[in-house]
């Protein structure tokens, strides 16, 4: 199934000209987009891309929206098909504190052992890859997998993540755990609980989180 993301610029909840498509077309489905300004006033998009009809791998695409309103090219920022049937998933923007642009990017996949990590990497303002890629989860036998991202007033990030303390234990509960990160991507903080479950399965709606100007974040998420 082919998806396709199309955006409008508003302003006082009015629309300012007709809705633009950003991702182009592809053989394989797309899905999981998300979208922040950077420093320089870039909008910029991220999406997953699979890659055929019955794809084994997919890639996370990244395109810019300018301040001047011209949508520029199609970067891929991860392929998958390194190995096979570990895809990337809810790839998510954290902005720069750069005046210049760029976002951090980060995603969940699994590895060659089928432990779920988090990923990150720096995304430069003309959207190439810079700096090492990062873990930014525990390592095995935990289990990870990012929700929300943010950018952190003083510099640094906030991540949400699903987290499984051992994913080999058949009784381990999914809780929803924060973790403060440095510009550099090492760790801040420990991490801590956010909200406890009782279940196997994820909390779900934990996608959303809010920073102010002292650091203070404000977490979302849904229950039954």
């Amino acid at each position: 199934m082919k998806a396709f993301f199309f955006a409008s610029v508003l302003k006082a909840q009015t629309p300012l000209g007709p809705a633009f498509l950003v991702n182009p077309e592809s053989v394989g489905a797309q899905d999981n987009p998300d979208l922040q300004f950077d420093g320089a006033g870039r909008l910029w998009f991220v999406w997953t891309d699979l890659i055929g009809l019955e794809p084994e791998s997919d890639r996370v695409m990244a395109r810019a929206l300018s301040p001047q309103g011209e949508l520029g090219p199609t970067s891929v920022l991860v392929d998958t098909s390194d190995i096979p049937v570990t895809p990337a998933l809810a790839p998510l923007i954290a902005p720069l504190h750069d005046p210049s642009g760029g976002f951090m990017l980060f995603y969940s996949r699994s590895d060659a052992d089928g432990f779920d990590r988090v990923y990150g990497q720096p995304v430069s303002a003309t959207g190439e890859l810079v700096g090492k890629i990062f873990k930014a989860s525990p390592p095995p036998p935990s289990s990870a997998g990012v929700s929300a991202a943010t950018s952190l007033p003083q510099g640094g990030f906030f991540l949400l993540e699903y987290l499984v303390p051992c994913a080999d234990c058949t009784d381990a509960p999914v809780n929803v755990d924060g973790l403060a990160l440095r510009v550099d991507g090492s760790p801040a903080t420990p991490y801590f609980q956010v909200q406890r479950n009782r279940r196997k399965t994820p909390v779900l709606g934990v996608r959303g989180s809010a920073v102010d100007g002292q650091g203070n974040i404000v977490v979302v998420w849904g229950g039954v």
